[in-house]
């Protein structure tokens, strides 16, 4: 009966570790090639560029804008142009994040399905003949976490997408605002250098009618002028606005994803678990008193698992019970 028993076990010893080599094969030639394959990502990758594309399109118009204000006179709006300057550095940011994203799709993919989740099984064939818990918690560790890779910035675009739908909108707005701002102000240059370039092929009264115009136009111009510097500053804030929202969506978000799919492993699977300090301690040594029910017991040994409780409570009793007789 008990030949039948170690039979039956090592049967089935046999079959998982026969099954853990295959499912490793099958993530390395199958789930492997499709999963870090380009075309299985076309959709994620038409996303991120769409990203690209926004992101470019605002440190575009933040250049002409700021391009714009220079050409004003007396320097009136190099403050807001150089704050302008200063803030396509925060998009350049956005921009490295989202290259960055678009190429660790695939690769990380590649990494789990190629290298984590493959070893991860092996690991698990090895340890059916020798049934260590360190190798089954490192099977685990491997596989789950080749698992929390593959589909990190997957699932964080799928949550900044639905982010982005909300502020596309007013994105593409305030890039809009910006351009037809520098662009008011443009014609406003061109317009005060037009002029002053009045011919002077005819009497002495050219110089008259100059001023006249000159006074003329000073007023409008300086209104113009005023109103699209407003527009400009305006727009600014919500530039920053709009940097914050990309920064959360591109930088934080896929880095929170991770995490959280880390913590959902630890928190289901009981993996990483904080070492118990009696592990590190050699036997006879330690001697650690702690709160446990009413009494205080006494944990000694050399390990967490080998370590002997001795009720203190219980030990106190006895002495007093001896001590009276």
């Amino acid at each position: 009966m008990e030949d039948l028993k170690k039979k039956i076990i090592e049967h089935k010893k046999l079959v998982i570790a026969i099954a853990s080599v295959v499912l490793a094969l099958i993530s390395i030639f199958v789930f492997g090639r499709i999963f870090s394959d380009p075309e299985f990502h076309k959709k994620s990758i038409k996303i991120l560029d769409s990203k690209k594309d926004s992101v470019m399109a605002i440190t575009g118009a933040l250049t002409v804008a700021s391009t714009a204000l220079t050409i004003l006179p007396d320097d009136i709006a190099t403050p807001v142009a150089e704050q302008l300057i200063d803030m396509a550095g925060g998009f350049a940011v956005v921009l490295g994040a989202v290259t960055l994203e678009k190429y660790l799709l695939t690769i990380l993919f590649g990494v789990g399905f190629y290298v984590m989740i493959p070893v991860g099984f092996i690991i698990n064939a090895i340890n059916q003949y020798f049934n260590k818990e360190k190798l089954k918690n490192l099977f685990k560790k491997f596989v789950l976490f080749g698992l929390a890779i593959s589909i990190a910035i997957p699932l964080s675009l799928f949550i900044s997408n639905q982010i982005d739908k909300t502020y596309k909108a007013s994105i593409d707005k305030t890039v809009d605002s910006a351009k037809n701002a520098a662009e008011d102000i443009e014609d406003i240059s061109d317009g005060t250098e037009d002029s002053g370039s009045t011919s002077d092929d005819e009497n002495n009264s050219w110089w008259d009618n100059v001023k006249e115009k000159a006074s003329d136009l000073t007023t409008g111009v300086g209104e113009k002028v005023k109103q699209s510097v407003d527009k400009i500053k305006d727009t600014v804030n919500k530039f920053v606005e709009a940097m914050v929202i990309m920064i959360v969506v591109n930088c934080v978000i896929p880095v929170l994803t991770f995490l959280f799919l880390i913590w959902l492993i630890r928190i289901f699977f009981g993996i990483d678990k904080s070492p118990n300090v009696t592990a590190f301690i050699p036997a006879g040594k330690l001697k650690k008193y702690s709160r446990m029910g009413k009494g205080v017991k006494l944990i000694t040994g050399g390990s967490a698992e080998n370590a002997d409780v001795i009720d203190l409570d219980e030990d106190e009793e006895e002495e007093d019970e001896d001590s009276k007789k």
